[in-house]
Protein backbone atom coordinates (compact mmCIF):
# COMPACT_ATOMS: atom_id res chain seq x y z
CA UNK A 1 0.00 0.00 0.00
CA UNK A 2 1.20 3.40 -0.77
CA UNK A 3 0.40 6.77 0.54
CA UNK A 4 -3.20 8.14 0.25
CA UNK A 5 -4.09 10.18 -2.67
CA UNK A 6 -4.62 13.76 -2.14
CA UNK A 7 -6.25 16.58 -4.24
CA UNK A 8 -6.92 20.04 -3.71
CA UNK A 9 -8.90 22.63 -6.34
CA UNK A 10 -10.17 26.02 -5.87
CA UNK A 11 -13.29 27.23 -7.62
CA UNK A 12 -13.59 30.92 -7.82
CA UNK A 13 -17.38 32.17 -7.86
CA UNK A 14 -18.01 35.76 -8.30
CA UNK A 15 -21.51 36.92 -6.86
CA UNK A 16 -23.02 39.79 -8.42
CA UNK A 17 -25.44 41.48 -5.73
CA UNK A 18 -29.00 41.77 -6.80
CA UNK A 19 -30.55 45.09 -6.12
CA UNK A 20 -34.31 45.64 -5.12
CA UNK A 21 -36.49 47.73 -3.23
CA UNK A 22 -40.00 47.15 -2.17
CA UNK A 23 -42.84 49.94 -1.27
CA UNK A 24 -46.15 49.95 1.16
CA UNK A 25 -48.06 52.61 0.71
CA UNK A 26 -51.10 53.78 2.51
CA UNK A 27 -53.46 56.55 2.52
CA UNK A 28 -55.81 58.31 5.52
CA UNK A 29 -58.43 61.00 4.71
CA UNK A 30 -57.83 64.01 7.80
CA UNK A 31 -60.00 66.27 8.88
CA UNK A 32 -57.73 69.63 9.53
CA UNK A 33 -59.50 72.13 10.90
CA UNK A 34 -61.19 69.92 13.59
CA UNK A 35 -65.10 70.56 11.92
CA UNK A 36 -65.38 66.97 11.87
CA UNK A 37 -66.45 67.10 8.31
CA UNK A 38 -64.03 65.99 5.73
CA UNK A 39 -64.52 69.21 3.44
CA UNK A 40 -62.99 69.13 -0.56
CA UNK A 41 -60.13 72.07 -0.72
CA UNK A 42 -59.39 71.93 3.02
CA UNK A 43 -59.06 68.54 4.28
CA UNK A 44 -55.99 66.23 3.42
CA UNK A 45 -55.20 62.80 2.63
CA UNK A 46 -52.17 62.06 3.95
CA UNK A 47 -50.01 59.26 2.52
CA UNK A 48 -47.35 57.08 4.15
CA UNK A 49 -44.94 55.44 2.54
CA UNK A 50 -42.69 52.69 3.96
CA UNK A 51 -39.42 51.78 1.70
CA UNK A 52 -37.72 48.22 2.25
CA UNK A 53 -34.10 47.36 0.47
CA UNK A 54 -35.06 43.50 -0.35
CA UNK A 55 -31.99 43.30 -2.41
CA UNK A 56 -28.44 42.41 -1.51
CA UNK A 57 -26.49 45.96 -2.10
CA UNK A 58 -27.16 49.02 -0.17
CA UNK A 59 -29.29 51.57 -2.33
CA UNK A 60 -28.56 55.24 -1.96
CA UNK A 61 -30.42 58.24 -2.87
CA UNK A 62 -34.12 56.50 -1.58
CA UNK A 63 -36.93 58.41 -2.15
CA UNK A 64 -40.82 58.21 -3.33
CA UNK A 65 -42.20 59.88 -6.65
CA UNK A 66 -45.82 60.63 -6.98
CA UNK A 67 -46.98 62.62 -9.72
CA UNK A 68 -50.40 63.50 -7.99
CA UNK A 69 -48.75 65.00 -4.83
CA UNK A 70 -47.50 68.34 -4.69
CA UNK A 71 -44.39 67.56 -3.80
CA UNK A 72 -43.52 65.24 -6.62
CA UNK A 73 -40.10 63.52 -5.21
CA UNK A 74 -40.80 62.49 -1.68
CA UNK A 75 -37.71 62.47 0.66
CA UNK A 76 -37.39 58.78 2.55
CA UNK A 77 -35.93 58.81 5.96
CA UNK A 78 -33.49 57.20 5.92
CA UNK A 79 -31.93 58.04 2.35
CA UNK A 80 -29.76 55.37 1.92
CA UNK A 81 -30.59 51.85 3.05
CA UNK A 82 -28.56 49.02 3.72
CA UNK A 83 -29.90 45.28 2.74
CA UNK A 84 -33.20 44.97 4.50
CA UNK A 85 -33.41 48.07 6.29
CA UNK A 86 -36.62 50.21 5.82
CA UNK A 87 -36.82 54.22 5.10
CA UNK A 88 -40.31 55.52 5.67
CA UNK A 89 -41.76 58.88 4.18
CA UNK A 90 -44.93 60.92 3.80
CA UNK A 91 -47.12 63.88 2.00
CA UNK A 92 -50.01 64.93 1.81
CA UNK A 93 -52.62 66.66 -0.98
CA UNK A 94 -55.87 68.33 -0.24
CA UNK A 95 -59.44 66.22 -0.81
CA UNK A 96 -60.79 67.20 -3.62
CA UNK A 97 -64.80 67.23 -4.99
CA UNK A 98 -63.52 64.28 -7.64
CA UNK A 99 -62.99 62.39 -4.77
CA UNK A 100 -66.41 62.47 -3.08
CA UNK A 101 -67.60 61.39 -6.29
CA UNK A 102 -65.83 58.52 -6.79
CA UNK A 103 -66.28 57.89 -2.85
CA UNK A 104 -62.60 57.04 -2.91
CA UNK A 105 -59.37 58.84 -3.69
CA UNK A 106 -57.05 55.96 -5.96
CA UNK A 107 -53.43 56.95 -5.76
CA UNK A 108 -50.04 54.77 -7.08
CA UNK A 109 -46.41 56.05 -6.14
CA UNK A 110 -43.00 54.71 -6.83
CA UNK A 111 -40.27 53.99 -4.43
CA UNK A 112 -36.71 54.60 -6.23
CA UNK A 113 -32.90 53.54 -5.42
CA UNK A 114 -29.87 54.00 -6.79
CA UNK A 115 -27.05 50.86 -6.17
CA UNK A 116 -23.92 51.56 -4.11
CA UNK A 117 -21.77 50.08 -7.03
CA UNK A 118 -23.57 52.28 -9.79
CA UNK A 119 -26.12 50.51 -12.54
CA UNK A 120 -29.67 51.34 -12.79
CA UNK A 121 -31.72 52.84 -10.35
CA UNK A 122 -34.35 50.20 -9.05
CA UNK A 123 -37.85 50.90 -8.90
CA UNK A 124 -41.33 49.76 -7.08
CA UNK A 125 -44.87 50.92 -7.42
CA UNK A 126 -47.72 50.60 -5.00
CA UNK A 127 -50.73 51.83 -4.93
CA UNK A 128 -53.66 52.91 -2.44
CA UNK A 129 -57.50 53.41 -1.96
CA UNK A 130 -58.46 55.87 -0.02
CA UNK A 131 -62.27 55.36 1.21
CA UNK A 132 -63.01 59.27 0.97
CA UNK A 133 -66.72 59.00 1.12
CA UNK A 134 -66.98 56.39 4.13
CA UNK A 135 -65.05 58.55 6.48
CA UNK A 136 -67.37 61.68 5.13
CA UNK A 137 -70.33 59.55 6.40
CA UNK A 138 -68.83 58.38 9.44
CA UNK A 139 -67.84 62.47 10.22
CA UNK A 140 -71.08 63.74 9.92
CA UNK A 141 -72.61 61.10 12.15
CA UNK A 142 -70.26 62.17 14.81
CA UNK A 143 -71.17 65.76 13.71
CA UNK A 144 -74.85 64.76 14.09
CA UNK A 145 -74.37 62.57 17.30
CA UNK A 146 -72.71 65.90 19.11
CA UNK A 147 -75.76 68.23 18.89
Amino acid sequence: MGAPATATDSVTATLTPNPAIHLAKSGQATDVNGDGILTAGVDTIVYSFTVTNTGGITLNSVYVSDPSLTSQNIACSPASLDPGQTATCSASRLITSADFTLTYAANTATAHGSPVTGGAEVTHAASAITPVLQQLIASRRRRQLRR
